[in-house]
């Protein structure tokens, strides 16, 4: 864990303002306001510091930490390639083949299983442009990207 002398003698790699703290398949994750995004890669209860809280990130050997500065607390992190958005169109469920038209103008495909008429709203996380969960739901869709 980082001491509080390892984070007043060290740079940090990334801070910003938590924009939204989200669930990506049970595991917490943090968009912040300069657009990236962090998993947590622990599972003890974080106090990020309230609304708008702010992060920095450090690295320490191989590991990403997440600091909190408002509440002194921190956690072990990931760099996650993601993209959030909302469906254009009313969502219907998960089919092989169906499409999905997200806000941001991309389009995207789902590529096999699992089927289901679940209509869990609009929210949707896509990571490592391959991996979609819609709402809550824990279906692990796999997508590829058509427009």
């Amino acid at each position: 864990m980082l001491s509080p002398e390892y984070i007043q003698q060290n740079t940090q790699i990334d801070q910003g303002t938590i924009r939204y703290k989200l669930q990506f398949f049970n595991i917490e994750l943090y968009e912040l306001d300069n657009g990236r995004f962090y998993l947590r890669k622990d599972k003890h209860t974080v106090d990020t510091g309230g609304f708008n809280a702010t992060i920095e990130i450090y690295k320490m050997g191989n590991e990403l930490y997440a600091y909190f500065p408002n509440s002194e607390m921190q956690t072990k992190v990931e760099r996650a390639n993601m993209i959030h958005s909302k469906t254009v169109e009313e969502f219907t469920g998960f089919a092989p083949s169906r499409r999905y038209t997200l806000e941001n103008g991309q389009a995207w495909e789902q590529v096999g299983d699992p089927f289901s008429n679940c209509t869990p709203g609009g929210t949707v996380l896509i990571r490592d442009n391959k991996l979609m969960q819609v709402g809550n739901w824990n279906f692990k869709i796999t997508v590829r990207q058509i427009q």
